[in-house]
């Protein structure tokens, strides 16, 4: 399952990186807080995709992504949703809060697209819009859902949804245990099991 991939993902992270990237992860906080209410949309998740895109090292990369959440094309619809809720006409990529606010637009289209599936709705995500984006994937290979794409997703990048979830489940430990609990060590694993994963339900 889903599940059992996320906790073996999060068992394999180096404790230390992931205390350090948390720590980069504070100066953001705020804003990816304030991004995530906005279109009502869970913050660790959006925490798990910046990290998953920036490790919270904002900056311009070779394949054309933009600041904290890597920030590619953007359909104009979200673009214009995004402006309505920070109150402005112009967005700057290079802007935290702007780009934060584009990349909690995009998700929510992508949750809403995929009719609330986390995992394709993450897919989606990384996979943006070009040609059409996994919408248009789908219909090419006539899947309809999760369950119906499953013969297909060798082909498509499913570790990203994985690493998000992850990343997510950190951020969610540290909101509520203070700490990064070692999955290995005592009872931990239940314990990290019965927090659950942000954003999949049933995820123990």
């Amino acid at each position: 399952t889903i599940a059992h991939q996320v906790y073996a993902a999060y068992r394999r992270y180096n404790s230390a990186q992931l205390q350090k990237m948390i720590v980069r992860a504070k100066a953001f906080q705020k804003v990816i807080e304030e991004a995530a209410g906005a279109f009502d949309v869970d913050v660790n998740l959006l925490q798990g995709i910046a990290a998953t895109e920036s490790s919270f090292m904002p900056r311009n990369s070779n394949d054309g992504g933009h600041g904290l959440f890597q920030i590619t094309q953007v359909p104009k619809s979200i673009i214009k949703e995004a402006q309505t809720k920070l109150k402005t006409e112009k967005l700057s990529l290079e802007n935290s809060r702007h780009n934060a606010f584009i990349a909690a637009a995009t998700f929510k289209h992508y949750l809403t697209e995929m009719n609330d599936d986390l995992f394709l709705a993450l897919l989606a995500y990384n996979i943006g819009p070009a040609n059409g984006g996994l919408r248009f994937i789908m219909q090419q290979y006539g899947a309809t859902d999760f369950t119906t794409i499953q013969p297909y997703l060798q082909t498509l990048p499913r570790d990203y949804p994985i690493r998000v979830l992850a990343y997510s489940l950190a951020f969610r430990l540290w909101q509520q245990e203070g700490r990064l609990l070692a999955y290995e060590e005592g009872n931990n694993a239940m314990r990290i099991q019965r927090i659950g994963i942000p954003g999949l339900h049933g995820s123990l």
